[in-house]
């Protein structure tokens, strides 16, 4: 509860050096490394990250489950709206963010008291710029109620531990003895904790003993029921104090007014028989059976009546002070800030002491003397200065102090107030709202692949002056691994929602750098096509294509259908699904043929994937023992023929591959499936005109030129190539005269029409 630490302990060998980088937002990352001008220094390279004003989880859950009421109080607030509906919008937005704080406080053993300051800085601004316009109760009794909540704070300024010292008195079987009893029963009187109150009055011995005297287990001793009536009368006393009705959260063991003139005249009476009962002397005849128990209601009386040295001895500080003197001498005349605020100043001055007061306290002091005067201004300067408070409060704070009316409360100055929230800040150019909210972004980004990032996207989108250019930022400094493809796919839509197109650019350029260095060829194409880098996609383009070399020259002398052995074979296969001439392109974005010698690299990789597939589904088949006119096999054969014709026509492989491919695609050429009529004589004629351009490569092999005919087989793969082809022709020959004069509908070229004819039996 000290503050934030600006100093940390790094563990560094001797003579080592500390290498320091910035991470994402509030995080330095320190390394050790060895002194590279003389060489001395640890190895153990002890690497430490540190991290100021990060996100805790409270906060984030917070922000999470309110991020649509966020979203509509700021388009309502830039609407210019100041009506009942938004106050009603914040009010909501508030009392959500307390629940989940209250809910979500920690021991302070665990976090210092973080979540409990966290819990009651908010509670207590709510009181102030949410509660108290809307009139709808006492606030002099809501800050009492504050006080009760949160006394968990107070105890941990002074060092008690009264919760705990209460759990423990209501456990014991005789409570009263112990000498702590009557003062935690004056002081929870003192502070209007009733309900706590009359549970240890319950707790009395008296109590449990006269119930065994009515049930016959025991006698009556002397004195018992004096004191007995001593102990009733205080509980119906205590139970029956008038009490002004707070805002919310009311004791439902007290009675609360809602009318002041109501709750004087209940007062009145209820104090003169207090009085009465004093002056009587009517405890007296308790004295004799127990001496501690006289004193002890003797001082809850004095409490009870509002005397100021009984106030003063009951409570411990000046906070705890001000709510007695709320509940026992003032309650009615507390409405208004500046009414608690004198409150607060005089019992300031009744206790203050010579030892020094806690960094706590001293806030608590400045944020509330600027809370009573209504000074927003000062408001944010008590909660900036003292370093008790993170960024996520101060921004999301400052949401309750927007919404405050521009009348103020009891005579404040709130009208020139809000004001100070929009005004431009000399050192960053932005308002103080927009200020807090790159604050509050920030203190996000640590560790932001858990989806931080995402969620600072929204609050930096209702930065007008440097939302954009910190967005961009963020996006471009994103740790990118290509494997993660559902985080990349949301950043690139908050790119697009943003219009940051070059952003989305770049991580498309880094995910498929990453991939390429994974050894993912297809993956990294699809994220250089999709970061419109042609430059880059006609590399990776070039790369697969050699790939596809080295795996038709594996293949050579192999006459056997079969996929192709590619690395990464299935990532490439998945390429079919995205590339041009496949189907749709990832993102809708539609990748670019690559021109590479007159011919499209991009093409040609599509053609050699889907000769592939096909040529493996036509190997499964086989396998299977299926017949020849079987439709898995007329398919697998008509998929191929389409494939290897679409680079023919179009000329994309590179002539060194024309021996190595078309001897890859033998199976299909001599296939005896659907009578021979898979290739026609248009189409083996097309690939004898390929040859005839490719021979002066052909013809080289034997000189060991080019990258696949440099194989020893590749003479004896062309020689059986052109005998493949003129078998072709010579059969495509016979068979158009055999069909002589058939319709053009049942022509022989089409080898899709083969599989429709088969398909259809």
């Amino acid at each position: 509860m000290s503050g934030i630490e600006n100093s940390f302990r790094v563990r560094a060998a001797p003579c080592s050096r500390l290498h320091f980088s910035w991470g994402l937002g509030s995080e330095l990352r320190l390394l050790e490394i060895r002194n590279p001008n003389t060489d001395e220094g640890g190895m153990s390279g002890e690497a430490t990250r540190v991290f100021w004003d990060k996100a805790t989880d409270t906060n984030l859950t917070a922000s999470l489950k309110t991020a649509e009421q966020y979203k509509e109080m700021q388009r309502s607030r830039l609407q210019g709206a100041q009506d009942d509906a938004q106050l009603a919008r914040v009010t909501s937005y508030a009392r959500t963010i307390r629940e989940i704080l209250m809910k979500r406080r920690l021991s302070i053993d665990i976090d210092g008291g973080h979540s409990q300051l966290e819990a009651a800085l908010w509670h207590l601004l709510e009181i102030f710029f949410v509660d108290a316009p809307r009139r709808e109760g006492n606030l002099g009794e809501d800050f009492v109620h504050w006080l009760t909540a949160h006394a968990d704070i107070t105890d941990a300024v002074t060092g008690d531990s009264s919760s705990e010292r209460i759990q423990e008195l209501l456990h014991d079987s005789a409570p009263d003895i112990n000498s702590e009893y009557w003062p935690m029963v004056r002081r929870l009187v003192a502070l209007g904790r009733t309900s706590t109150a009359l549970e240890l009055l319950k707790r009395h011995t008296v109590v449990g003993e006269m119930e065994a005297v009515e049930a016959g287990l025991v006698l009556m001793r002397p004195g018992l029921k004096a004191q007995l009536d001593l102990i009733n009368f205080l509980d119906v006393v205590i139970r029956r104090q008038p009490r002004m009705a707070p805002s919310a959260n009311r004791d439902t063991t007290a009675r609360a007014f809602s009318s002041v003139p109501d709750f004087t005249a209940t007062r009145a009476h209820w104090l003169n028989v207090v009085q009465e009962y004093v002056t009587e002397g009517a405890y007296e005849a308790a004295r004799a059976a127990s001496e501690r128990t006289v004193e002890g209601a003797r001082s809850v009386l004095a409490v009870l009546l509002g005397q100021p040295a009984a106030l003063r001895a009951a409570t411990h500080n000046w906070l705890e002070l001000a709510a007695a003197e709320i509940v026992h001498r003032q309650g009615g005349c507390v409405e208004a800030a500046n009414q608690l605020g004198a409150v607060l100043t005089e019992c300031q001055a009744a206790c203050r002491r010579d030892d020094e007061e806690s960094a706590l306290l001293a806030m608590l002091a400045e944020l509330l003397e600027a809370l009573t005067d209504m000074d927003i201004s000062g408001v944010v300067s008590v909660m900036n200065s003292f370093g008790l408070v993170q960024s996520w409060l101060m921004l999301h704070s400052l949401e309750l102090m927007a919404a405050y009316p521009g009348s103020a409360v009891g005579g404040g100055s709130a009208s020139r107030n809000t004001e100070i929230l929009t005004e431009r800040l000399a050192v960053s150019g932005c308002d103080q709202m927009e200020y807090f909210r790159l604050a509050w972004a920030e203190s996000l980004l640590p560790g932001c692949l858990g989806g931080g990032w995402q969620l600072a996207l929204q609050y930096l989108a209702w930065c007008p002056q440097h939302g954009e250019a910190a967005a961009e930022a963020l996006l471009e400094a994103l740790p990118v691994n290509s494997c993660d493809v559902r985080s990349l796919e949301k950043a690139l839509v908050a790119c697009r929602r943003l219009g940051l197109g070059s952003t989305a650019a770049v991580l498309c350029r880094v995910a498929g750098a990453d991939a390429l260095s994974r050894g993912y060829l297809g993956s990294g194409l699809q994220w250089m096509v999709r970061a419109a880098d042609p430059r880059r996609t006609a590399t990776v383009l070039e790369m697969l294509e050699g790939m596809v070399a080295d795996s038709l020259a594996a293949r050579l002398n192999k006459y056997q259908a079969g996929p192709l052995d590619l690395p990464g074979g299935g990532e490439l296969q998945a390429l079919l699904d995205w590339l041009p001439g496949a189907g749709q392109a990832g993102g809708g974005e539609a990748p670019p043929s690559v021109p590479g010698g007159g011919r499209g690299v991009g093409t040609f990789l599509v053609d050699v994937l889907k000769l592939s597939r096909a040529m493996g589904q036509l190997a499964a088949a086989r396998d299977s023992n299926a017949q020849p006119d079987d439709a898995a096999v007329l398919n697998s054969l008509s998929a191929g023929h389409d494939a290897l014709m679409s680079m023919v026509r179009g000329r994309t492989p590179p002539r060194r591959l024309f021996v190595a491919l078309v001897f890859y695609a033998l199976p299909l050429l001599e296939a005896t499936a659907a009578g021979g009529r898979l290739f026609s004589l248009a189409d083996v004629q097309q690939l004898l005109d390929w040859m005839g351009e490719c021979e002066s490569r052909v013809g080289a092999a034997s000189a060991g030129e080019g990258t696949v005919l440099s194989d020893p087989d590749a003479s004896r793969c062309a020689r059986s190539v052109q005998l493949a082809l003129v078998r072709a022709m010579a059969r495509a020959h016979t068979l158009q005269e055999e069909s002589n004069g058939a319709a053009t509908g049942d022509s022989v070229g089409s080898g899709r029409g083969i599989v429709y004819a088969a398909d259809g039996g």
